[in-house]
């Protein structure tokens, strides 16, 4: 009869662990590595978009200066044709360089010496604000042209949609309507957001009307929403 065995307890010396301990080490490390690494991009990229949200708001704010500047200079000229232009250019003082034959010419502002309104500081580079936050890079264009009713009909031969005699065409303004671009730029130069408004004047009343802005984002003026009925 044989005697009943006794269970073999099996040593492991502990230099023998060695190898998995320092492995969790390592794969602690790497989590705690890894969480930080994604709490750094994370941060960067709020930062980041944040940044741009400032940005467009900025370019917004110059576009909307700009659209608020041409109707000023609108309700105070009698004479939109004269400020139209002609084929040659805006006829400012000094000479505008960004007229366009997509745009239109750059709107002139006669009450102020006949400056273009090209590239104009939204703040005035001197002014304590914008030496402090760099402001003084926020700046707008406006250009000017005629409603398209009137550039057709000049095309066609014909005349004024108000019955006059005069010939319509796109240097040539006879019912008192004409698109307004203002393309305005932010701080860093790259940010740009575009609006297009219809600006109108009611006759023998002398007050101009906004009837509907076009917002863009990029410099053609590509994309965004209209909104109708807008006054500024």
């Amino acid at each position: 009869m044989s005697s009943p065995q006794t269970p073999t307890t099996l040593y492991r010396h502990p230099l023998d662990q060695r190898g998995s301990v320092l492995l969790m080490a390592l794969l602690v490390t790497l989590i705690i590595l890894g969480i930080g690494l994604t709490a750094m991009w994370l941060s960067s990229s709020g930062t980041q978009v944040a940044g741009n949200i400032t940005r467009k708001q900025e370019a917004l704010y110059a576009a909307e200066t700009g659209i608020a500047r041409a109707r000023a200079v609108l309700s105070s000229n009698g004479d939109w044709t004269a400020l139209l232009g002609s084929a040659g250019g805006a006829g400012c003082t000094p000479a505008a360089t960004k007229d366009s034959t997509r745009h239109g010419n750059v709107l002139c502002d006669s009450a102020v010496g006949n400056i273009p309104l090209q590239d104009v500081r939204v703040i005035e580079a001197g002014s304590a604000t914008a030496g402090v936050t760099n402001l003084a890079n926020v700046r707008y264009t406006v250009w000017i042209r005629n409603d398209p009713q009137e550039i057709n009909l000049g095309d066609a031969g014909g005349f004024a949609p108000d019955g006059g005699g005069a010939l319509a065409g796109p240097y040539t303004d006879l019912d008192q309507r004409v698109i307004v671009r203002a393309e305005g730029v932010a701080r860093d130069g790259l940010s740009i957001v575009v609006l297009e408004a219809v600006i109108s004047r009611a006759p023998g009343t002398g007050v101009t009307t906004v009837t509907n802005i076009q917002s863009g984002v990029d410099q053609f003026g590509s994309g965004g929403a209209t909104v109708s009925g807008q006054n500024l």
